[in-house]
């Protein structure tokens, strides 16, 4: 693939991924920091959107640190819901030809985003494109 191409010719330079790696979860979770001190008063519960789990994923890790009781719900369309059949199995399941306009949530999981949702989502409502 070029871009790995274009990697490899830059020494000390890597593919950041788009959503499976430590440094975009906790740059995901920022948002939810964000979101607590902005409330102004205890957030019950958030919603968050989930395609491969990095924000859901950093929010989830953000949340909990500073309110241990809030409720996390992850949200996905119903033609891409692969954490929804996830959470309800108890394991990782692949993404299965999505479809949905939401192209951002077409991306399945990823093996380090799906722990912590697994360990920290109440539920992942699933939407239609209605």
């Amino acid at each position: 693939d070029k871009a790995d191409e274009v990697a490899a010719q830059h020494p000390g330079c890597f593919l950041m991924p788009s959503y499976n790696h430590p440094d975009v979860m906790s740059g995901q979770g920022t948002l939810m920091l964000e979101l607590i001190e902005q409330a102004g008063e205890p957030l019950d519960a958030v919603i968050v959107p989930v395609g491969g789990g990095g924000m859901l994923s950093g929010c989830c890790l953000a949340a909990k640190g500073l309110r241990p009781d809030i409720r996390i719900f992850g949200a996905e369309p119903l033609g891409a819901d692969d954490a929804a059949r996830s959470l309800k199995e108890g394991k990782m399941l692949e993404q299965t030809g999505p479809k949905t306009i939401a192209d951002g949530l077409r991306t399945g999981l990823g093996t380090l985003t799906w722990p912590v949702i697994r360990d920290n989502v109440e539920d992942i409502l699933t939407v239609t494109e209605d």
